[in-house]
């Protein structure tokens, strides 16, 4: 598999998501995890889409992930600013992947602030 720097010709960007939660539900695809949607709430709605395909999490290579290892990887960052590199919509439309495996970045009201998926229903 070509390392997520190949993809430089491609349309990669990087966001850095702050603490917290980021209302985010992500998916598990062929390509890797990608984002299924954004909560109107999410802190990164004006920085990524539907469809943008999640290669990378400060610097580690994501795309072999499901979305549960994904988010429990950024469940384990939740107190700290968060580097995810993404391809710009190049991920199929429909995810591959049952309901089941549709996730979302988002933390209960506690001290730690620690971060919990939740499974989706469509």
């Amino acid at each position: 598999t070509r390392s997520y720097r190949s993809f430089k010709k491609d349309k990669v960007f990087e966001v850095y998501a702050p603490p917290g939660p980021l209302g985010v539900i992500i998916d598990t695809s062929k390509e890797g995890p990608l984002i299924h949607s954004l909560r109107k709430d999410s802190q990164l709605k004006d920085l990524v889409n539907p469809g943008d395909l999640i290669v990378a999490l400060d610097d580690e290579d994501t795309r072999h992930m499901t979305a549960a290892k994904l988010t429990r990887k950024m469940a384990s960052k939740s107190g700290e600013t968060r580097k995810i590199t993404l391809l710009k919509g190049l991920a199929p439309p429909t995810p591959i992947a049952s309901v089941r495996n549709a996730t979302s970045f988002q933390s209960p009201l506690s001290v730690r602030n620690a971060m919990s998926f939740q499974s989706t229903t469509r």
